[in-house]
């Protein structure tokens, strides 16, 4: 990947959600970081339990690659008012949450003062940080000085915390089930291979003309699809729908 241009910096954002309309409200934070950079790529989403306190709902978790001229507290400030604009509630600690915002990582940075830490200080430990973060940056070094991508302290973390992508291998297992191929399943969609293939890699959110199009096509609900409710996979009005990840 080409280096970002002199004051730019790469940031990789870690995004959480298991409140309300848990896609939605990711989708409208990545369209909210358009407007303070550059998203360069998005991972996955995988839904996942919930930790440090196990009654609640579990969450969808994805990471942010982001270019930008913000600084870490600039950008600290940026994220609260996108989490206030879900309408987060801090009442219990790693409680429920509409949107939950983190820092993972600033270029190389090392920055500490009292109320941030990059790197994230306890992203090393928690898959639906680090499975995502691996996805994007699978050469990276992490603890110990091997590459997170193919490390041991990986695979330990993927086989104790259930990560479901939720849209990539329910996809592809629907549309093998029905014998399509990307290309005639994109034809049937009047969309390109392109927006298909990013459908069932999870770095692309479906509209919900989408959503109804491929529950039709391959003729298994959209609760089937996508794990819940239609209604937690997009807005319910099609005026809240938001614009596609890209």
């Amino acid at each position: 990947m080409p280096q970002a241009p002199d004051g730019v910096h790469d940031v990789y954002i870690g995004a959480g959600s298991n409140v309300g309309k848990r896609l939605f409200h990711l989708d409208a934070a990545v369209c909210g970081l358009r407007d303070i950079g550059e998203i360069v790529q998005c991972s996955p989403v995988y839904e996942t339990d919930p930790v440090g306190y196990a009654n609640q709902d579990k969450f969808l978790n994805m990471v942010v690659h982001l270019r930008t001229t913000a600084k870490p507290r600039e950008l600290l400030e940026y994220l609260a008012r996108l989490e206030q604009q879900a309408r987060r509630e801090r009442t219990i600690r790693f409680g429920p949450r509409t949107l939950d915002l983190d820092i993972l990582l600033y270029d190389n940075d090392y920055y500490c003062v009292s109320d941030l830490q990059i790197p994230h200080p306890r992203m090393w430990e928690r898959a639906f940080v680090i499975v995502p973060l691996a996805d994007l940056t699978p050469d990276r070094l992490g603890l110990g000085g091997s590459a997170w991508g193919n490390s041991q302290s990986l695979c330990r973390l993927e086989k104790r915390c259930d990560m479901s992508d939720v849209f990539g291998r329910k996809l592809r297992a629907f549309r093998k089930l029905k014998n399509l191929t990307q290309i005639e399943l994109a034809e049937k969609l009047a969309v390109s291979v392109a927006i298909v293939g990013s459908l069932e890699r999870g770095t692309r959110v479906p509209t919900p003309q989408l959503v109804g199009e491929i529950s039709r096509i391959l003729q298994v609900s959209e609760d089937e699809l996508f794990g819940r409710s239609a209604s937690d996979v997009v807005g319910n009005d099609d005026t809240q729908a938001r614009r596609n990840v890209r």
